[in-house]
């Protein structure tokens, strides 16, 4: 969601008159115009730390306040949940919660706004939304088109070859998007060397699959300072293990059962070319790279390429239902007590490898055209 952070004259009036907050301790006092006096709401906050900080307060005369302890900026969500022209309606608001005092503005009328934030960071996340909001609009379009697609291969009525082609192009169109805005992440990271929000940036970033030597590079050029805040020691840590499946590191060899129930490994495909695939039915972006992925087999097989599904899945049905929809004919394993996942550092997915011959990595998290493209410099050089 994106910050609104227009500066009005606001912040003069008595409720909102300077404050003094304890050491380490924050004070979030916000603000709603707008709401139906009827109505009994309450403002949700959220806090994503290691583990999730919940709270809740009713909002009294336009007027509510959160306050707790936090040793650095995280980012969190204010939630509201009230009828707005006589519609339930649920907005999430993205910000990040500070030491200090943070006055916040919103306004319901047709819709619910976020007019006022007074924070620096949060301005300048505000910013960078606004700088990608086309990207990220068209993004969520294409998105929602596809699970709607998706939901319609369970209708045996339908033209299952025609809602496999449309899936497809719209795979390679979200694919697209990603490369324009991993792009604007790098320029803003490279931009704002001392913003803990490029710290964020790069964190998320990475635990989405920005391969290790890309995500090493960048960090390195954040400001010292930055880079020793607890974010950027659990980021810095990350990377000491990540480093372990550098471009050049053999992929250490694991084992797992197949959609019969036997037990393969991945040393069985030595010799070979193969990418090491992660993903699980649940996972709607995994669902919607599998076309991709599907693309590069039918083209890349015959010269000595392979595809090795590792899935995230519990429920076995589940797994093989997907499979089957997917028409994922290559060899799938289902690590469903996480011991690979563990053991190859997956923090997110989709996530592949691709190996060579020897099981060394020459790749990693390869999408769309850039899978295509990697394979065909690979295998025809």
């Amino acid at each position: 969601m994106n910050i609104k952070s227009i500066v009005i004259a606001f912040f003069c009036l008595p409720a909102f008159a300077s404050a003094q907050v304890a050491k380490g301790t924050y004070l979030i006092k916000g603000q709603i115009t707008g709401i139906n006096k009827k109505q009994a709401v309450k403002a949700y906050l959220n806090i994503y730390r290691n583990t999730a900080t919940y709270d809740s307060v009713s909002i009294k005369n336009d007027y509510f306040k959160f306050t707790g302890k936090i040793a650095e900026p995280n980012i969190a969500s204010i939630t509201f949940r009230l009828k707005v022209k006589g519609k339930d309606t649920i907005k999430v608001f993205r910000l990040f919660i500070e030491k200090g005092v943070a006055n916040v503005v919103f306004k319901v009328d047709s819709q619910i706004r976020l007019e006022t934030v007074s924070s620096a960071l949060n301005k300048q996340m505000k910013a960078y939304d606004s700088s990608t909001a086309a990207i990220t609009e068209k993004s969520d379009s294409l998105f929602r088109a596809y699970i709607r697609l998706e939901d319609q291969k369970l209708d045996s009525t339908r033209d299952q070859a025609t809602i496999i082609e449309k899936t497809g192009r719209i795979s390679d169109r979200i694919d697209s998007l990603d490369v324009l805005l991993h792009a604007a992440e790098q320029r803003f990271i490279t931009a704002h060397r001392a913003s803990y929000f490029s710290l964020f940036l790069l964190s998320e970033s990475q635990r989405h699959g920005l391969p290790y030597e890309k995500t090493q590079f960048l960090f390195a050029k954040l400001n010292p300072a930055i880079r020793k805040t607890g974010l950027g020691r659990k980021l810095g840590a990350t990377l000491i293990k990540e480093s372990a499946f550098a471009i050049g590191k053999k992929l250490p060899d694991f084992s797992q059962s197949d959609t019969s129930g036997k037990v393969l490994s991945l040393k069985s495909f030595r010799g070979k070319y193969v990418l090491v695939d992660f993903w699980a039915s649940w996972c709607n972006p995994c669902r919607a790279e599998n076309p991709n992925v599907k693309k590069a087999y039918q083209r890349y097989h015959q010269n000595n390429f392979e595809v090795l599904g590792v899935s995230s899945d519990i429920q076995k049905a589940s797994w093989l239902r997907a499979i089957k929809a997917d028409g994922l004919v290559w060899t799938n394993l289902i690590d469903n007590d996480g011991k690979v996942g563990k053991l190859l550092n997956i923090q997110a997915i989709p996530s592949n490898f691709l190996l060579d011959p020897t099981g060394k990595i020459i790749a990693r998290n390869l999408r769309g055209d850039e899978l295509n493209k990697t394979l065909a410099s690979v295998l025809f050089k």
